[in-house]
């Protein structure tokens, strides 16, 4: 990705799509390798060259999403509070139901982080019936979903539901890991 992005200048693609794309995509693969904080400084360059100004109007949402999440494990939880309802507007305004998805599943796990309980308990009762709309029946995100109803319990300081919840966000998942390779 850095070599990709020497690159751009001499091709006159500074400032594009294309370069906000490829810095993006370097972001995640970053992230996901534990690099967050370098990952941040890359999404932030993917956003700035999209956004108009300090207006997000023009920065797609999975953008916004990706830089949450980053946000986030920075424990920059406002910020990334923030972003993903941006994001969440974005999509329910598009009425696009997986940006919606993927935005209420980061503002669920800000929220139970900050310990806004209440709001994460509103937060996760929106999302699981979206969830069903447009997943099939024995997706592995209802593991995910369980997993973050069992940190919410966690949090609340309800241990035998946090451990009950545990225990069914792994069936969930091993169930769907052995449907894959039915």
């Amino acid at each position: 990705y850095e070599r990709a992005a020497s690159f751009l200048p001499s091709l006159g693609y500074e400032d594009t799509v294309t370069a906000a794309n490829l810095f993006s995509n370097w972001a995640v693969e970053l992230d996901q390798i534990g690099r967050t904080l370098e990952a941040e400084k890359i999404e932030k360059r993917a956003i700035m060259s999209l956004q108009e100004g300090n207006n997000f109007e023009a920065v797609p949402p999975n953008y916004l999403i990706d830089y949450a999440k980053m946000l986030s494990k920075l424990n920059r939880l406002d910020e990334a509070s923030e972003l993903a309802q941006r994001a969440y507007d974005k999509g329910k305004a598009g009425q696009n139901q997986i940006v919606m998805g993927q935005s209420l599943l980061v503002l669920t796990r800000i929220a139970i982080t900050q310990k806004k309980f209440d709001r994460a308990t509103a937060l996760l009762s929106e999302l699981d019936p979206l969830m069903h709309q447009i997943l099939p029946p024995g997706h592995y995100a209802f593991s995910v979903l369980t997993t973050d109803r069992a940190m919410l319990a966690l949090g609340q300081g309800n241990i035998t539901r946090a451990m009950d919840l545990s225990s069914q966000a792994v069936a969930l998942g091993e169930a769907a890991i052995a449907k894959n390779k039915a």
